[in-house]
C-alpha cells in the first residue's frame, strides 16, 4: 500500500526536468523514464491535460494547474522518511520554480500548502507548527478542505509503478 501526495503547479516546466531536478538533487534513482525512486517514496510526473480534475483543481486552488507532480510513500517502510523527502522536494521546487501551487494529502482531500504570486500558506490545521523542510518565508493560515474533492488519480502512472505497495 502507498499514500500519495499531489503537488500541483502552474508552470511551463517540463516533466522530465522536474524529474531530473529531483533525481540529481535527491539522489533518486530512475525506476524508468518517467519514475523515480528512493527509500520510501516514489515521484512522477505529468503535464496536466483539459478535464474534468482540472476544472475542479482551478476552483479549489484559484489558479489553473499545468504540471502534476505525484509523490507516493510507502505505507509501512521508511514513511516518515518518505514524508520528510517529499517536503524537502516540495520546498525544493517550489524555490526552484516560480508559479502558483498547491500541495494536497491522500485522495486530494486537504491542500497542506498553497502558493499564490509569492504568498506560501501552510495549513496550520495539518501542520502544528511551520516544518523545518519548507525554506521559504511563509505565513500559517486554515487552508480549506473539502472531502469531495477526490480527483481521480492517473491511474497508468499508478499502475507502472507499484513497487512501493
Amino acid at each position: 500500500m502507498a499514500i500519495d501526495y499531489s503537488l500541483e503547479l502552474l508552470t511551463d516546466v517540463e516533466p522530465t526536468e522536474i524529474l531530473e531536478f529531483l533525481a540529481e538533487k535527491f539522489d533518486f534513482q530512475w525506476s524508468d523514464e518517467t519514475y523515480l525512486v528512493n527509500p520510501g517514496v516514489g515521484v512522477g510526473s505529468f503535464r496536466r491535460t483539459n478535464d474534468y480534475s482540472l476544472r475542479v483543481l482551478e476552483e479549489e486552488c484559484g489558479f489553473r494547474p499545468t504540471l502534476h507532480v505525484s509523490f507516493r510513500l510507502d505505507k509501512f517502510e521508511h514513511r516518515d522518511y518518505g514524508y520528510h523527502i517529499m517536503l524537502q522536494a516540495t520546498s525544493a521546487l517550489l524555490c526552484h520554480i516560480a508559479g502558483d501551487a498547491a500541495l494536497f494529502c491522500p485522495n486530494n482531500t486537504t491542500m497542506l500548502l498553497k502558493r499564490v504570486g509569492d504568498r506560501l500558506i501552510l495549513n496550520s490545521i495539518w501542520f502544528e507548527s511551520a516544518p523545518e523542510e519548507i525554506a521559504l518565508p511563509h505565513e500559517m493560515e486554515v487552508l480549506p478542505h473539502d472531502a469531495s474533492l477526490v480527483l481521480p488519480f492517473d491511474t497508468s502512472v499508478q499502475r507502472q509503478h507499484s513497487d512501493l505497495e
